[in-house]
């Protein structure tokens, strides 16, 4: 089966803080629906291209996991994610496949547009393939029909993508409050982004 899905988010947030923060893979298991956790098991070069990460994941079809909670349903799986791109405050792409047996690979990517406003439009795209095998042990084990299986899987990206705007406006709002109660020096980029 093959599973294509973009979603677009904006968020009030400058380009190089989203982008910073979401090259930052491990900290995908904070907004991810089904990431527990990332390990690095190969460091990519000087820019980061080439790292790879196992990925311990619990599918479930979750689309209402907030922020930082742990994932409470769905069955273990683990995959191997590999950074094929990272164009800083542009664009950051990867690729996974299962760990165990080659059943189910996606090509997963981030685009990133600077907002006159300050703010970021995050544009993310998902491309799954599975192969049969999978398809039918997925089918038994979550008893799922097609049609239902990609409305749930659209929910959960869909999910993901405003957990990363709730999780990146929280930070840019604590900051402001500190710089705003004398807490925090501004730097000459904080003066030109807040003031």
């Amino acid at each position: 089966m093959d599973i294509r899905w973009q979603g677009e988010i904006y968020i009030a947030a400058p380009y190089d803080t989203v982008y910073a923060y979401l090259a930052d893979f491990t900290r995908h298991a904070e907004w991810a629906q089904t990431i527990e956790r990332l390990e690095l098991i190969k460091p990519g070069g000087d820019d980061g291209v080439g790292a790879q990460y196992h990925t311990f994941e619990r599918q479930g079809m979750q689309s209402n996991r907030a922020p930082g909670e742990p994932i409470t349903q769905g069955f273990p799986v683990e995959t191997i994610c590999e950074v094929r791109n990272l164009s800083p405050c542009y664009r950051i792409a990867w690729r996974a496949h299962s760990a165990r047996k080659p059943t189910m690979s996606s090509e997963l990517s981030f685009d990133l547009t600077g907002d006159p406003a300050g703010g970021t439009r995050l544009l993310q795209r998902i491309a799954v393939h599975t192969t049969k095998p999978y398809d039918m042990l997925d089918k038994l084990r979550n008893q799922t029909d097609p049609v239902v299986l990609r409305a749930q899987l659209r929910a959960q990206w869909d999910a993901g993508l405003r957990n990363i705007k709730e999780i990146l406006e929280t930070q840019m709002q604590e900051r402001q409050r500190m710089v705003d109660s004398g807490n925090e020096p501004l730097t000459l980029n904080d003066r030109e982004r807040y003031v």
